[in-house]
Parts: C-alpha cells; structure tokens; sequence
C-alpha cells in the first residue's frame, strides 16, 4: 500500500503549532500503519524535521509541490493579478478542466515553465509530488476543520488535491472533518461536484454538517459522524481520579470573534470563581503561533500576559492530554481543549463568539451531551450564563465522568469502523484489525 496524506496543518512557519491539527494526523497515521503496518504513507508537509519528530513512520513530501501543481495562477504566473477577472475565470475552469480530464498535459506545461524559472527550486517538487501521486493506492484527508467559510483558500486546495486524485481513479477518504458553517457559493458548487464522489467522509461532528452533507449530494452510504479522530488518544491517558484544577483556555483571533476585553470581563469571573473553589487556573494552550497564540490568550485572562508570553506551552498532544488529567472542569475558547477534556470524563465550559465557533461547539455537545456547556459572547446576559455553566460544570463534574467517558468510547468506535471500511476497499492488503487493543474499557 501507498498512502498520501493531506492535512490541515497551517503552513509555513505555522505548520505544527497547533496541538489539535498534529494529534488528528498522529491518530490518522497510527490506524493506518495498524491496518497496513507494511504502507508507505507519504504526508505532505513544509517540515520535514516536524513531521518526523511527530510522526516518525511517515515520509514527507513537499506541500510546495502539491500547491504549485495545483494554483490556478502557475501556468500564466504574474499575469493572473493584472488580467481581467472574466478572463481569470476562464483560465481558471480551463486549467480544472486539464487537471483532472489530462493531468498530464499540467505536468508537460508545469516541466516546460520550470525550465526557464526556478527549476531547481519548486520544479523537483512538483515532479515529486505529480510521482507520488500517480503511485499511490489511497489519498488521506487527515481531519480538520477547514471546510468552513473562513477557510477559504485552504477548500480550494484540499478540492483540487481530491479532484486530481480522483481523476487518476485513486480511493479518497477523508477523517476527523468539520463541515460548516458554509455559504459561500463558490466553494459550495465545488464541493458539489468533489465531495460526492470520494470513498469516504467521516464527520466530526459540527453541529449542522450532516444537512450540509445532503444538500452537497455525499451519499449516506459515505457520509459517517464519528466525532473527533483525537477523541481516543486523550481517553487513552484518562486519570482513575478527578483532579481538583480549572483547565483555561482562551482563542483571541481574527475568527474567533473574541476580543480582549472578552478576556478582561472573563478573567475576572474565573478567578473569582477560583478562589472561591480554593482551585488552580492551569492554562491548556492549543495553537502557538502568530495568528493565534493561545499563550498570550489566557495571559491575558488570567492577568500575566508578561509571565504567560515568556513560559512556553506544552508541545505536544501528549503533554496536553496529560495536563488536563489534573482537571475537574476545563473553560476553553479551543475546540480541541474541549474535546481532550470531555474524551477524558471532564465537564467543560464552551465560549463561542462566532458561528464558527457555535457549530464547533454545538457539534461537540450533541456527541457528548451533560457535562458540555456553551457560553454565546453574543448574548446579553453571557456573563450571568458562564457563572452559571462553571457552577453547574463544578458540582456534576463526579456525576458526569462516566457517562462521558462512555460516550467518548462510542466515538473512538464509530471512527475506527470508519477506517476499516476504508480499509475493506483493499481487501488484499488489509490486516485483520478486528480486535482492538483494550482501550474501550469504563473504569
């Protein structure tokens, strides 16, 4: 078996500073190796030093080529920013139309442009990618929350690298998604003509993704609600006791909608809340990097931006996971803080301030039920709402344990019956999987 994996790992500089995006990929890469232990599973990656430290059985494999390969503008370079947009279009709807009726002919194109600009650079990579492509058994879509409105460049990229793959008749499956929320026209008439046609699409369960999935005509014979890929490995790390600390976090962004003086009127209830709990803050940051920094968030909250700025967060899942065994209730503004939380037994209160974010966060408490509180900024009476949720999160954090644990175990099934029928696809290469190791089991 060959496997090319695609990711929604921030690029760049970016890439691998966000705890949830790199414990989804762990998780996608270890039940694949499970299932095949003897594939090549190729990941397509800007840090070929991070992806080996992360996921050492893997191999990388330049996303630079992938995304030359698949820009609307690299045939015609930087004539595409000075040309009309009707003529734009149309370049565009030829290049698709080549790409995925004669790949080939983008290949010969792409070879000759690289010729005479830059080959040494992107022009191997390209090459590389176009090989990997064309040999793999299986493209993987690790999970993500990308197919969503403020991701819109990361759809096209993800649409494009699925379309190609299935025009060279490869399997497609995708894992661990967010679908929605999604209005823009554009992205939703692409994934109408991708999405129904890949193998497999294995929701994580936003609130609102499977009426989305109708309406994009995915079949229901593809289309699964398994919860998060990185709901196992958190349960796995589960702690026997309940911790006594307040699990913080807090997600100041362009798209989370939270500003900082959210985090001032926050803070102040939290800590009042600590005190009288007589219990720790321990921050729980989950995206380190320049758009997002989860350290300098929760600084904010809990009044020490100084002190948070200069201390480096966990970098790691595992660190992670094992930080939020000390908790007896976490408060998050990250998706993926939640999800550790809950998949270990924790009751967590959820701040949302966009829709975003609500469909993340409403997704989550219809999978997990009690024990997952939502705390809308938009709302008047939000401060009144989140003393409210920390006191409920607090004294029914013994009561719920279980019952969320249970329902974190419903989920790790769910997903991996989704590998499996992935797997079931190649019925000469699988191993048999059937008995999982024993990890399902309530304490």
């Amino acid at each position: 078996m060959r496997i090319l994996v695609g990711t929604g790992l921030n690029q760049g500089a970016a890439e691998y500073r966000n705890i949830g995006d790199i414990a989804m990929l762990q998780v996608a890469v270890e039940r694949l190796a499970e299932l095949w232990p003897d594939a090549e599973i190729l990941v397509l990656t800007d840090s070929a030093t991070d992806l080996t430290r992360f996921c050492p059985q893997t191999k990388p494999l330049s996303r630079c080529g992938a995304e030359t390969w698949l820009l609307d503008g690299v045939i015609t370079g930087p004539l595409h920013l000075v040309l009309p947009e009707w003529i734009t279009f149309h370049i565009r709807r030829t290049k698709r139309w080549i790409r995925t009726h004669a790949p080939g002919m983008i290949d010969f194109l792409l070879r000759a442009r690289f010729r005479l600009h830059d080959g040494e650079h992107r022009g191997p990579k390209v090459e590389s990618f176009f090989r990997a492509l064309r040999n793999c058994d299986l493209l993987v879509v690790a999970g993500c929350g990308g197919f969503a409105d403020s991701c819109r460049a990361w759809n096209f990229y993800a649409l494009g690298l699925i379309e190609v793959a299935l025009a060279y008749d490869k399997k497609v499956a995708l894992f661990g998604q967010g679908l929605g929320p999604l209005a823009d026209r554009e992205v939703l008439d692409r994934m109408r003509e991708v999405l129904p046609r890949v193998s497999m699409f294995a929701s994580r369960g936003t609130h609102g993704a499977e009426a989305i999935a109708a309406q994009l005509g995915i079949p229901k014979s593809v289309f699964a609600t398994t919860g998060d890929d990185a709901v196992e490995p958190a349960y796995r790390l589960r702690s026997q006791s309940l911790g006594n600390a307040i699990g913080v976090n807090l997600r100041i962004a362009p798209y989370s909608g939270i500003a900082e003086s959210h985090a001032d009127a926050i803070g102040a209830v939290l800590c009042d809340f600590a005190r009288r709990r007589n219990a720790d803050l321990l921050p729980l940051p989950i995206a380190q990097h320049s758009t997002a920094d989860d350290r300098k968030s929760i600084g904010r909250l809990l009044g020490a931006l100084s002190t948070s700025h200069a201390t480096p967060g966990p970098e790691s899942p595992q660190a992670i996971y094992s930080e939020t065994t000390r908790c007896r209730i976490v408060i998050t503004g990250a998706y993926h803080a939640a999800v550790f939380a809950l998949a270990q037994g924790i009751p967590t209160v959820c701040i949302s301030g966009t829709g975003y974010y609500a469909a993340k966060f409403r997704g989550l408490r219809e999978l997990f039920g009690d024990g997952c509180e939502i705390v809308f900024l938009e709302e008047n009476d939000s401060t009144s709402s989140l003393i409210h949720s920390l006191e409920k999160a607090w004294n029914l954090s013994v009561d719920l344990r279980n019952a969320l644990q249970e329902k974190a175990c419903k989920q790790i099934q769910a997903s991996r019956d989704a590998y499996r029928r992935v797997a079931e696809l190649f019925p000469a290469a699988i191993r048999d999987s059937r008995s999982d190791p024993a990890i399902l089991s309530i304490p």
